[in-house]
């Protein structure tokens, strides 16, 4: 593997970008294609996302990406012209095509030129694609006398067979779309905007000229009164014969001698909807037409020519509605707004204390007065931003109709994969982590709930199943759902196992809910496979959820109907980035507990307070609920007096007191990581600087409650 040489890091850089937005779009339609084959519409989409890849990358001299892309979309182009059809093999092929080409993109991405992909695939795809057009279209006209040699270099020379091919290919389905009584200006100008660049990079004037005419032309067509539109659209089809003659003198290495001058002037009258003057061909006087008009001609083949480009440009105000921005200037920029929010806490903080102590009045009110302007714009600034860093969870929910489809493939189940609410928006961090948890649920919905199609008949139901994924606000948080009207979980099964892997003892299992045996799905090395496959058995799943979850402040639940199905509720924040939190004295510490985790605060009478089998317990509207002292956990020194305010957290179902010495109040903090809390334990989530200057390190919840179940199962 080498280094790519003599490219803009740049362009590469847009290339890699709108490459691998194209793919992850390419994966959804090839997916929803199986489902729709006599889609044109779908398909064609398909066909131009593949060639806008492979023609950016010929651009780039990318070659091995280039000859595996045209591999790719030769089987397309078959299926197009409905000379190949849709089957499960074909598209299997397909979808381990943009798999490779993915890969390749990312090698790019780098700095590496890529392999070449498999040789069996590329193979297989080109037998898909043989029944496809001829690769030498059929000339009307023979070939005229050549002209000057073609100069190129060696790299663009090893890629002008590509080159013809698409030309040849582009000019036969240009001439099929112009024989129609009613032309297709879309798909005109689609396969028009792909010569641009490929004429652009193989610098060929001539040509760019007559793929201009052909634009301008097509984009006028459907303003035009109807004698003027068929004599531009026979006029188009003349143009694109006499371009059949430049491809074949191409394939000589050879300029072709051939005067379109005439008919492009034609066509630039007819484009105005003005009948020309003189036929094309019958008066050479037709040469004499303003310079203008050429010029004019000139300049649009210029200005439609530009390297690197994507193959639906905006123009006007649309062109303005977007912007790409690098992801480290937007963290820059959230950094610098939770400073911002950090020096408006200590304003107010400032502003309450000069109240307290009866500083001057006036000065008071205009402090607090600043102190309230202050936290309103950071509040609006905070906002704005972190809307910029919002992204839909249609981002990673798109990627898996694919993983569905494969599923069901290998293990022979009939799967209906419903998405919703993709539209639902989260931050960037929250995106990037909750993508493995949904694989790895999904896999286990498909693998271990949806039954086999004969075994669904047998029960009565339909014989494919449906795992429906969606998503919704719900208050700060947003809740993720994954459905399935599979066989449920078992719970004689999955006690039988939790026994075996002494999780919980006999006398337990008497007694246990149904909510705390579905929880047990989550204990580490826990699995219910009969044998271990690629997709699950391994029992390390289910744990990876809860741990990759639990980092981000969300919680995951369970609920099981037998012979029902299953729903699995992830909730997760908007944002790990700045959280409301209640600051809590422990001992000579202040420590932070995030405020989504607190059920409520009390002051515990003495005899609300015991132990069980020695562990401390607090009583709580007869709900006995485990105990912890932060001080102890913390080893913080002992304080003069016992704490004397419990504060119950909750995660999920579960309910917990946490004893604190006093309350602080409420703050918005800002999340800070930290490098190493090995001295704190596991129980530290990260870090935050208060109002009042000091630093505070906040609880991880989830960490607590893990804790407190070893605890209590050690002493089980």
């Amino acid at each position: 593997m080498s280094e790519i040489q003599g490219q803009d890091p740049e362009i590469l850089h847009d290339f890699v970008t709108e490459s691998l937005e194209l793919i992850e779009t390419l994966d959804q339609d090839l997916v929803e294609l199986e489902q729709r084959p006599d889609d044109p519409e779908l398909l064609n989409g398909i066909f131009r996302a593949l060639h806008t890849i492979k023609g950016a990358s010929s651009f780039l001299a990318l070659d091995p990406l280039t000859h595996f892309a045209h591999a790719a979309e030769d089987a397309l182009n078959a299926l197009r012209k409905a000379e190949a059809s849709v089957t499960a093999d074909t598209m299997d092929m397909l979808l381990r095509a943009a798999d490779v080409i993915r890969s390749q993109v990312q090698t790019v991405d780098a700095g590496q030129m890529p392999e070449p992909g498999p040789q069996d695939l590329a193979d297989g795809l080109r037998r898909i694609g043989s029944g496809g057009v001829q690769r030498t279209a059929k000339r009307e006209q023979p070939v005229e006398d050549v002209g000057d040699d073609l100069e190129l270099s060696e790299s663009k020379r090893d890629l002008l067979s590509f080159m013809i091919d698409d030309l040849n290919e582009s000019l036969a389905n240009l001439k099929g779309l112009l024989s129609s009584s009613e032309v297709d200006v879309s798909q005109v100008d689609d396969i028009v905007e792909g010569l641009v660049r490929t004429c652009s990079f193989f610098e060929l004037p001539q040509l760019e000229l007559d793929v201009a005419a052909l634009h301008e032309t097509a984009d006028a067509l459907p303003g035009l009164d109807p004698p003027i539109a068929e004599a531009a659209r026979q006029a188009m089809n003349e143009l694109v014969g006499m371009m059949g003659q430049r491809s074949d003198a191409l394939s000589k290495l050879k300029h072709a001698s051939v005067d379109t001058e005439p008919l492009r002037q034609s066509l630039a009258s007819l484009a105005r909807n003005e009948s020309p003057e003189t036929e094309p061909e019958a008066e050479p006087e037709a040469e004499a037409v303003a310079e203008t008009e050429a010029e004019s001609t000139a300049n649009s083949a210029a200005s439609a020519a530009e390297p690197a480009k994507t193959e639906h440009v905006p123009t006007g105000a649309a062109a303005e509605r977007t912007i790409r921005v690098d992801v480290e200037r937007l963290e820059a920029l959230l950094n610098l707004v939770g400073e911002l929010v950090l020096q408006k806490n200590r304003v107010v903080s400032i502003g309450r204390h000069a109240t307290r102590n009866g500083i001057n009045t006036t000065m008071v009110e205009s402090l607090n007065q600043i102190g309230s302007d202050l936290e309103r714009v950071t509040s609006d600034l905070q906002m704005s931003v972190m809307k910029t860093r919002m992204q839909p969870l249609s981002k990673v929910f798109n990627r898996y109709p694919r993983l569905i489809r494969d599923l069901a493939r290998s293990t022979g189940k009939k799967i209906n994969l419903v998405i919703e609410g993709g539209d639902t928006e989260v931050d960037k961090s929250v995106i990037e982590a909750i993508g493995d948890p949904l694989v790895h649920l999904l896999r286990n919905a498909g693998d271990h709930g949806i039954e086999m199609p004969e075994a669904r008949a047998a029960a009565g139901k339909d014989e494919s199943g449906t795992i429906r994924l969606s998503a919704c606000y719900e208050g700060n948080q947003v809740l993720v759902q994954i459905i399935d009207d599979g066989k449920g979980l078992d719970r004689e099964r999955i006690i039988e196992l939790a026994i075996k892997r002494n999780l919980i003892s006999a006398d337990q299992a008497a007694t246990i809910s149904d909510h705390d045996v579905n929880q047990l799905i989550f204990a580490p090395g826990f699995s219910t496979a009969e044998k271990v496959s690629d997709l699950s058995g391994r029992g390390v799943g289910m744990d990876v959820v809860r741990n990759n979850i639990n980092k981000l402040n969300g919680l995951v639940d369970v609920q099981s109907t037998p012979g029902a199905g299953s729903t699995i509720d992830i909730r997760i924040p908007l944002t790990v980035a700045i959280m409301p939190a209640m600051i809590v004295n422990v001992r000579r510490s202040l420590y932070a507990l995030p405020l989504s985790n607190i059920v409520e605060i009390i002051r515990p009478e003495a005899e609300a307070l015991s132990t069980i089998q020695g562990e401390p317990t607090i009583c709580v509207r007869d709900r006995v609920l485990p105990l912890c002292d932060l001080g102890a956990s913390f080893n913080e020194p002992a304080g003069d007096k016992p704490p004397s305010i419990a504060v119950i957290v909750g995660l999920g179902e579960q309910r917990m007191g946490l004893l604190v010495d006093g309350l602080i109040g409420q703050q918005e903090v800002v999340i800070k990581p930290l490098d190493q809390v090995a001295d704190r334990g596991a129980l530290i989530s990260g870090a935050t600087i208060r109002e009042d200057g000091g630093v505070s390190l906040i609880l991880d919840i989830a960490a607590l409650f893990k804790t407190m179940d070893n605890r209590n199962r050690r002493a089980a």
